[in-house]
């Protein structure tokens, strides 16, 4: 037995030396899936928790927004022309991290939210640095196109809440 160690010992070393980075190759690969998929997680909650707060933030500016429209008052609305969007418009090359639903559900919201300005310009009698001027008789229209975008940013803030 003793020479055939000494005969094959070279042998022996190489296969064992071979199987040793064969197998640490294999467990490198493994972990290294492993950490790409914690930082697209990772990623993916950055992403989520980001955006959340920017709907959160305009879900209850257009409440507010509503209230105060809605309430019978004899003078012009001043609305600010600014929405909060920055961080949809610096994540949005970024959404695909999110799951289809949530995706989905953030861009439909976001573009409603876009859109708006547009609509204000319709309305608007004047503008003013950075304020839309509505007349009290379009008070109730302006309200009731902020009313029909709460519905899909809450379905996002939904979605996105529902990991």
């Amino acid at each position: 037995m003793c020479e055939l160690l000494q005969k094959y010992q070279i042998l022996i070393a190489g296969c064992l030396g071979f199987l040793g980075v064969f197998i640490t190759i294999l467990a490198n690969g493994f972990f290294s899936r492993q950490q790409h998929k914690r930082e697209l997680k990772s990623k993916a909650a950055s992403i989520r928790v980001a955006i959340l707060s920017e709907l959160e933030i305009n879900l209850s500016s257009f409440e507010v927004r509503i209230e105060q429209l809605s309430k019978p008052v004899n003078s012009d609305a001043h609305i600010p022309k600014t929405l909060f969007t920055d961080a949809y418009d610096a994540l949005l090359n970024q959404i695909g991290f999110l799951n289809e639903n949530q995706a989905s559900t953030v861009i439909k919201a976001y573009l409603l939210i876009k859109e708006l300005p547009y609509f204000f310009q319709l309305y608007a009698d004047d503008s003013k640095e950075g304020f839309v001027i509505v007349k009290t008789d379009k008070r109730k229209v302006i309200a009731e196109m902020h009313q029909k975008r709460l519905e899909p940013i809450k379905m996002a803030i939904s979605s996105l809440k529902n990991v």
